[in-house]
C-alpha cells in the first residue's frame, strides 16, 4: 500500500470495522482494531506539541502516506444468566438502590435472559435481553451497573447485546432508557445508537435508543 493516500478510505474502513463481528452461543463478541503505519507525517503545519498524540496527525482530516495497516480483533467475553441467578439479583438490588427515582419498577420476569460482564472477579454490568417471536428487533433493558464498574465493562456489554442480536438474525436493537442512568459506564451513543423519538420539548415523553444492524450479506 506504499505510495497510496488512504486518508479517506481508512476513515471509512475504520467506521465499518468497528461493527460487532458476531456472537457464538450469545456470549462472545468482538471489535475490530485498525492501526495504520504512516510513511511520513500528514500534510499541514507541525503541531504545537510534538510528543504524543496530536490532532495534526488525524489521518481522517489530513492526507498522508500509509505503509501498512494492521487489523486485529479484540475478543470480549460475557455470559448469559437467568433473572434468578444470585449475581443478577444482587446487581439488580444495587442498581435499584442507586436509582430509586427511575420511572419503571426494577423487576425482571422469571426466566428472563440476562447478559452479564465480569470485572475483577465479580459481575460489573448486565442487561436483560429479549426478542419477540417472529420479530427482527431485539430489546435490551433494564441495564444494571455495579459500584465501580468501568466504561470498558459497559462497552463489552453493549457489544455483546449487539453481537447476540446479530448472531440471531436481528436487524435492530432497542435499548430502554435505563441505559442512560450511568453515563460514566454505559455510553451507547459511542456504539452507534441514537435517541428516539426526536425531542419535542416534553421532558416527560418516553425515550429509547435504537441501532440498525448490518445485514449478513452486507459488503
Amino acid at each position: 500500500m506504499t505510495g497510496m493516500s488512504l486518508a479517506a478510505p481508512l476513515a471509512g474502513l475504520a467506521a465499518r470495522l468497528v461493527e460487532v463481528v458476531g456472537a457464538v452461543s450469545g456470549i462472545t463478541s468482538g471489535r475490530w482494531s485498525l492501526r495504520p503505519w504512516l510513511v511520513g507525517r500528514p500534510a499541514g503545519p507541525l503541531p504545537d506539541v510534538v510528543a504524543g498524540a496530536s490532532p495534526a496527525y488525524d489521518i481522517a482530516a489530513a492526507p498522508c502516506w500509509v505503509g501498512r495497516v494492521e487489523i486485529s480483533v479484540d475478543v470480549r467475553e460475557s455470559r448469559i444468566r437467568s433473572a434468578e441467578h444470585p449475581e443478577v439479583v444482587a446487581l439488580l438490588d444495587v442498581t435499584a438502590a442507586r436509582h430509586r427515582a427511575w420511572h419503571r419498577p426494577w423487576q425482571l420476569a422469571p426466566g428472563t435472559r440476562v447478559l452479564v460482564v465480569h470485572e475483577g472477579g465479580r459481575v460489573a454490568v448486565a442487561a436483560a435481553v429479549h426478542r419477540d417471536p417472529g420479530s427482527v428487533a431485539w430489546s435490551a433493558g433494564p441495564f444494571l451497573a455495579g459500584e465501580g464498574a468501568t466504561p470498558e465493562a459497559g462497552s463489552i456489554l453493549l457489544d455483546a447485546v449487539g453481537g447476540l442480536a446479530l448472531g440471531d438474525g436481528g436487524r435492530i436493537v432497542v435499548l430502554d432508557d435505563s441505559v442512560l442512568l450511568d453515563p460514566h459506564v454505559l455510553r451507547p451513543l459511542r456504539h452507534g445508537y441514537v435517541v428516539a423519538p426526536a425531542y419535542d420539548g416534553d421532558p416527560d415523553a418516553p425515550v429509547w435508543l435504537e441501532r440498525s444492524l448490518p445485514s449478513p450479506d452486507a459488503t
